[in-house]
């Protein structure tokens, strides 16, 4: 099997899910007390903690770069539209990660970025030959 940039690209985006999953596992089963339970740290800091909805956007995140994994392994990442739309996507939650997440994660969900434009510019060139 051949490794291509959409493979890349998604296989790029299980590292910022990794890595905001092992955020969430030490926060709620080795940062709190030993009085709490996972499922009372989670209520409380997405209810009552000091940041919800910075807590909220880190629950939120995984999902979505889930989503754009499984984006890229679709026929909709060999068309020009689509693959624009996936790029535009990861470019968007790369920038937001910057600005509310740690230089790490910040830095892994950058580097499928990279990927989604081979794939774009891969996709923008099929379409140019199909078109001649």
């Amino acid at each position: 099997m051949r490794v291509t940039s959409q493979i890349k690209a998604a296989l790029l985006y299980l590292l910022p899910t990794a890595a905001i999953l092992g955020i969430w596992y030490v926060l709620l089963f080795k940062g709190g007390s030993s009085h709490s339970s996972a499922t009372d740290t989670l209520a409380f800091v997405l209810t009552e903690g000091p940041q919800p909805l910075w807590f909220l956007w880190l629950l939120v995140l995984p999902a979505c770069f889930l989503a754009l994994a499984a984006g890229y392994l679709t026929p909709l990442a060999r068309s020009h539209r689509g693959s624009r739309v996936l790029l535009a996507i990861g470019t968007g939650l790369a920038a937001s990660a910057w600005f509310t997440l740690s230089m790490e994660v910040a830095l892994f969900s950058s580097l499928p970025v990279l990927y989604g434009f081979l794939v774009a510019k891969q996709a923008n060139r099929r379409q140019g030959e199909n078109a001649a």
